[in-house]
């Protein structure tokens, strides 16, 4: 009201030649159908995939199914490489852990369905132009994000390479240069010790001791795949969804489990049919799980 203009920062930034609104350059064309990629506030998918993952990979451990769902819904609507492989990553350490390999008897079936799908013309040309965009483009280097990317990568490797041994160990100073990627950013700016430095603070949680297996491998995990994508596409550390994890390892090191007796669960439960009543179980985990207070 006072300046005349428009003052939302969240919804209404502009970016690059033409100052291009961040709510809109993210699309995706499917067969000739426009569609809006899912982003976060800067207008990048992969920040989104930043803040999202580590907690979809979580909720594995902790067994909630619907954030579980709901998340990987939003995942899959970024169409980001980054989320694809990270997600295909994930899925073959669950797959290892868990020992299920019958699923891959499934995954299987399903690739024989998706391949008959792609021989009709209805899906034909909406299928390649995901696959193209995902994939092909992003990878083989054809899309002008990865020649982006690539090109900043290089180039600030490259300029590291000309520095002289104390700034190539210490860096230039925080906050002189930004990349595409945090990798390449903090070798220019810290230099080798601020890498180091980082990925220890960064990945130092994965010596923690949490009671539950499942929840501590699902917590590591989350970690170890939030690293890698701050370092291979996002330059941003001050996310607080970053920091937020970390100190929840701190949390879940202090949750309470307890490992629920199931020969005493299967006793009560005949003991109730044989007198005719309907056993009523709350809170209890099947056989291996554990309960958090």
């Amino acid at each position: 009201m006072l300046t005349g203009q428009n003052g939302d920062f969240v919804v209404n930034r502009t970016f690059g030649e033409g100052e291009k609104s961040a709510s809109l350059f993210q699309t995706l064309s499917l067969g000739g159908i426009g569609m809006m990629r899912i982003k976060s506030y800067t207008g990048e998918p992969s920040m989104f995939v930043f803040t999202v993952f580590p907690f979809w990979v979580l909720t594995f451990g902790l067994n909630r199914k619907f954030d579980q769902l709901l998340m990987l819904g939003c995942l899959i609507l970024t169409f980001s490489t980054t989320a694809y492989m990270c997600m295909i990553l994930f899925y073959s350490c669950w797959i290892i852990y868990k020992r299920n390999f019958t699923i891959f008897y499934y995954i299987s079936i399903l690739i024989i369905v998706f391949c008959l799908v792609l021989q009709l013309n209805a899906f034909k040309h909406l299928l390649d132009s995901m696959y193209n965009f995902i994939f092909v483009g992003k990878l083989g280097g054809e899309s002008s994000s990865s020649q982006q990317r690539s090109g900043a990568f290089t180039e600030h490797l490259f300029y590291w390479s000309t520095l002289n041994p104390l700034n190539q160990a210490f860096g230039i100073g925080f906050g002189y240069v930004r990349s595409t990627d945090f990798f390449s950013t903090l070798i220019v700016n810290n230099g080798l010790v601020g890498l180091i430095v980082f990925t220890w603070f960064t990945l130092k949680n994965i010596g923690l001791k949490i009671a539950s297996p499942i929840i501590s491998l699902c917590y590591k995990l989350g970690l170890v795949f939030v690293y890698l994508i701050m370092m291979a596409s996002v330059p941003e550390f001050g996310y607080p969804s970053l920091w937020i994890y970390i100190a929840l390892g701190f949390v879940i090191k202090h949750m309470k489990f307890e490992t629920v007796n199931t020969s005493e669960i299967v006793n009560n439960n005949v003991l109730s049919e044989n007198i005719g009543m309907k056993p009523v179980l709350t809170g209890i985990a099947p056989a291996g799980k554990q309960i958090a207070r």
